[in-house]
């Protein structure tokens, strides 16, 4: 998420990284449990979380429609 996106809206311990950063950080995520990417509207975090997999880091989990999604009712 951009640094506007991120200081908006995020989780309590998130870390902010760019989407172009992620391949030169994935070894960072080695090892971690449930790791969930997101973004504002899905289509970055969909792009970290296919590249965090193929560096072979385990339980990555992107949020599908990002932080603009709504539950199904």
């Amino acid at each position: 998420r951009s640094p506007a996106e991120f200081n908006a809206n995020h989780l309590p311990g998130a870390i902010n990284i760019p989407a172009g950063d992620i391949p030169k950080r994935a070894a960072e995520f080695q090892g971690r449990e449930d790791i969930a990417v997101i973004c504002g509207s899905g289509y970055r975090s969909s792009i970290a979380a296919s590249i965090l997999q193929n560096a072979g880091v385990q339980n990555v989990v992107n949020l599908a429609g990002g932080m603009g999604s709504r539950p199904a009712s």
